[in-house]
């Protein structure tokens, strides 16, 4: 959520649905603390009103299929795919 604080939207939404899959993958439930919950809406929606739906769309996708090794990647600033369109 930081990221998204810092205006980087598009490595925010691909790194929350990196996230989110390896929750689920991990078997993690139950519910979210709400102030937890508040803090990824508004981190999270902002990010997805700053960008086009096809490119938000598309990075939490990239996220969510993403293997370790390549969100690794991303935090570390090596590299990360592209989704801007054209």
């Amino acid at each position: 959520m930081a990221i998204a604080g810092q205006g980087r939207y598009e490595e925010a939404l691909r790194l929350a649905g990196t996230g989110s899959a390896f929750r689920s993958a991990a078997g993690v439930r139950g519910p979210v603390p709400r102030f937890w919950r508040q803090l990824q809406e508004r981190e999270f929606g902002r990010a997805r009103r700053e960008l086009p739906p096809q490119i938000a769309d598309r990075a939490r996708e990239q996220g969510a299929t993403a293997s370790l090794d390549e969100a690794v990647t991303w935090v570390l600033g090596d590299t990360a795919p592209a989704t801007r369109l054209g």
